[in-house]
């Protein structure tokens, strides 16, 4: 196996990535968002997942109060990176 094949088969078991996700605004303000983030760390968690970032930008004010709301820590730059330790919020 070679060191690319490793490194991949290492990512796949302790990574998960989603791209993007655009909201439809018929369906915000209904805690879709909130369940589907919500389901997103608790499938972490059953892999053993320690942490997840999720990258957001400053003025999508939106997604900010749902990673809030969820108990993420954000940073002070422009783009915004929220973490969640899986540890903490069982």
């Amino acid at each position: 196996m070679s060191v690319t094949e490793d490194l991949e088969t290492e990512c796949e078991e302790t990574s998960f990535v989603q791209q993007q996700c655009m909201p439809l605004t018929n369906y915000q303000n209904q805690g879709i968002g909130k369940r589907l983030l919500a389901r997103m760390l608790d499938y972490g968690r059953e892999f053993g997942i320690g942490e997840v970032w999720i990258l957001t930008h400053r003025s999508n004010t939106i997604a900010m109060r749902l990673y809030e709301s969820a108990k993420g820590c954000s940073t002070p730059e422009d783009v915004i990176m929220y973490s969640f330790d899986l540890q903490k919020h069982i």
